[in-house]
């Protein structure tokens, strides 16, 4: 089972989910004031990245997930560092 926890920072900019499965949970940031909409998070984590009307990425609320690979390699290929990904900690993993 996969849970979705949902909240916008004070800036309004960064979306930030926190992924749970089983005992690990990943935070995902998402600068939206950097996202260009290059759509490579999307091809790599249809599951959990989505662009929206603006065309600028957005968390998916879907009951599917993708593997922490997957989440990981899509925030890697994304041109501008615009998708952050941490532990649970809050340890940013990449960038």
């Amino acid at each position: 089972m996969v849970l979705f926890s949902l909240t916008t920072l004070a800036s309004n900019s960064i979306v930030k989910i926190v992924k749970s499965i089983a005992t690990f949970y990943m935070e995902i940031k998402i600068d939206r004031d950097l996202c260009i909409g290059a759509g490579t998070c999307v091809v790599l984590a249809p599951n959990t990245f989505e662009l929206d009307d603006e065309l600028k990425v957005v968390l998916k609320k879907s009951k599917k997930s993708d593997s922490d690979e997957d989440i990981i390699a899509a925030a890697k290929s994304c041109p501008v560092l615009a998708v952050i990904v941490g532990d649970e900690k809050g340890k940013q993993i990449y960038p």
